[in-house]
Formats: structure tokens, sequence, C-alpha cells
């Protein structure tokens, strides 16, 4: 089994924002995973592990990642990101219809706090 690989989402301001964007999970060569019957989870915690945003195929509003096709996850657009200001740390996995987990991505997200309100 390949460990996950490491992404480190550019940071972010508090209160802005969010455009919607996708990524592509791909095996090493290059084949997309198939996701069609799984459910994706993403969750960020603060440094002390503590729970502050989940994402998943099965939320709903701002919360809601979308599959698409060839292996393709759609983040949504929101249009202000409330969540308080600090270094994220965070694992997208992937559960299959047979309840195979599997991990595909980890690293951080930085929230900075805004200065102007």
């Amino acid at each position: 089994m390949s460990a996950p690989a490491i992404y480190n989402f550019p940071d972010h301001y508090k209160g802005d924002g969010l455009s919607a964007f996708k990524i592509t999970l791909e095996y090493g060569s290059g084949t997309p995973v198939a996701l069609e019957g799984s459910e994706v989870l993403m969750q960020m915690r603060n440094s002390l592990k503590t729970l502050l945003w989940t994402f998943s195929s099965d939320a709903t509003g701002d919360n809601q990642l979308t599959i698409l096709p060839n292996g393709v996850i759609q983040f949504p657009k929101i249009a202000s990101w409330e969540i308080p200001s600090t270094k994220y740390y965070y694992d997208l996995q992937v559960i299959d219809a047979t309840g195979f987990i599997r991990t595909y991505l980890t690293g951080t997200w930085r929230v900075n706090q805004d200065i102007t309100k």
C-alpha cells in the first residue's frame, strides 16, 4: 500500500469566500481512482486535534463534496467561510461501496485572521 500524497492548500483568510475548485485522484500510473458508489470525507482539525470542519459527499450546502467522473472531486463555493483562523491538518479519504477505506491526501490548510471587516 502506498502512503497518501501530501498536499498543502494555499492560505485562506477567515471570512473570505471559497471559490469552487476540483481535485483529481489518480493512481501513480495516472489512472483515475474510480469513485462511483463511494463516499469521500475530509476533516480539518487544529493542532489539538479538535474537529473544526468536515467536507463530505454525504453532506449538503457548504460542506458538500461532489463526486464527478474520472476521479474528480469538486469542493463547494462558499460565499463567506466563517472558520476559526488557525493552521488545520486534514486528510481526505474514500470509503468505497464495500466499506474499504483509503486515505489519498493529507496536509495542511492555514486560515489566516482577516484584518479588514
